[in-house]
């Protein structure tokens, strides 16, 4: 049979959880107002140019879970705009491209091992095991190698960087 884990997998790998690579949640109020968008409010921690430096803190149900052992409970964010320090931003991005953005981290990578797996298994059919072995890590070698060499150009388009959709000044916040 082609080359299986048969070990349980160990705590000692550690992988980014989902949550801590998109760091836009979800929100019932914003979807009811704007189909398929994410969106989320932060403090505007710093100012350089026409880049806003936004501080979220992570919400109250991400304590639970406990993916994130020891980690930070808040995410700075760079996006595009004008604000002053202090002022509350309102940042979103579209449901598609979070699933997009998912599947090129997680699903790409996953297919080219099984992919790999596969092909090495028919290549070497004397050594199955062996060859699934190989064949599973260019598989994912191929895949992440094909990932970063794209990422210059899905970081130019923007179509993955969340967008500013209003600043709440520090004065108009504390009225509300």
């Amino acid at each position: 049979p082609p080359f299986f884990f048969t070990d349980p997998p160990t705590t000692d790998i550690s992988t980014l959880p989902l949550h801590d690579a998109l760091p836009i949640c979800y929100n019932e109020a914003s979807l009811a107002r704007r189909d398929n968008f994410m969106e989320r409010t932060g403090t505007i921690t710093a100012v350089s140019g026409d880049t806003l430096e936004v501080t979220f803190c992570r919400p109250g149900d991400c304590e639970k879970c406990h993916a994130c052992i020891g980690g930070e409970k808040k995410h700075v964010l760079l996006v595009k705009g004008e604000g002053h320090v202090g002022d509350m931003a309102v940042v979103s991005l579209p449901e598609q491209t979070v699933v997009k953005a998912s599947a090129l981290a997680y699903l790409l990578p996953l297919a080219g091992l099984f992919i790999g797996m596969l092909l090495g298994a028919l290549v070497a059919p004397q050594s199955e095991t062996a060859g699934s072995a190989i064949g599973g890590v260019i598989g994912l070698a191929a895949a992440l190698i094909g990932l970063t060499a794209t990422e210059k150009k899905r970081s130019e388009s923007g179509e993955y960087a969340p967008k500013l959709l209003r600043v709440i000044s520090a004065a108009d916040a504390l009225k509300n």
